[in-house]
């Protein structure tokens, strides 16, 4: 298993993994595939996550951890975990998942993340939940409320917005998006789209983040 990941990024250049019932294999090996991947050239940025359930009972080795919900703190950093709808499969072909794959959330947000401070001085919301939720509304062309509404509707538009699971309470309210609008400015827009072209020159898909600035009024 470990061997075949890492052969498929090596090869194949595939730069994400996600893991259906993940909840059956164990947490030793998904984190020797993780470790595995880091060590490639670049693997640091390959994507990897899964389902943290088996959906049933499985034939496990009494005492070994198998990597689900309850023992997802026993995962090495860069595994994710995405809690979608009973029933859903998540396409990483997705726009939405392929969008989030290009974007470096991380840069911006060690970068940004004193703008959205809250009344103790933390981040009140992550800026990946305020500059996700404003490249939506754009391409979209939504209202304030019709994309909250979106949002709490769709996991795709949850996952790529940064919540850790699909959640049906909505992540914020409409009002929150002035404050949003407010703290990010255009020339941050600018720099996080000069940031994704300047990455993915060699990519086929246009860089959807430019729908940001094409229809800024």
């Amino acid at each position: 298993m470990i061997d075949t990941v890492v052969y498929w990024a090596s090869e194949y250049h595939i730069d994400g993994f996600r893991f259906d019932m993940m909840g059956c294999h164990d947490v030793e090996t998904m984190n020797r595939i993780r470790e595995a991947l880091d060590k490639l050239p670049g693997g640091e940025k390959i994507l990897m996550y899964g389902e943290p359930w088996s959906a049933g009972s499985t034939n496990q080795v009494e005492g070994i951890l198998m990597a689900n919900q309850e023992n997802m703190k026993s995962l090495v950093p860069g595994i994710g975990a995405f809690n979608q709808p009973l029933g859903m499969h998540m396409n990483l072909e997705n726009r939405w998942v392929r969008l989030a794959e290009q974007i470096p959330w991380d840069v911006f947000e060690s970068k940004y993340a004193e703008l959205f401070p809250n009344d103790t001085g933390n981040v009140a919301k992550p800026l990946r939940t305020a500059l996700g939720s404003l490249i939506i509304q754009k391409k979209l062309c939504f209202s304030d409320r019709e994309l909250v509404e979106q949002i709490t509707e769709n996991p795709y538009l949850q996952y790529f917005i940064g919540l850790p699971g699909y959640q049906e309470e909505p992540p914020f309210d409409a009002s929150t998006l002035v404050l949003f609008r407010k703290r990010l400015s255009p020339e941050i827009i600018m720099e996080a789209n000069d940031y994704i072209l300047n990455q993915d020159d060699d990519k086929k898909d246009p860089p959807l983040i430019l729908i940001l600035y094409i229809h800024k009024q």
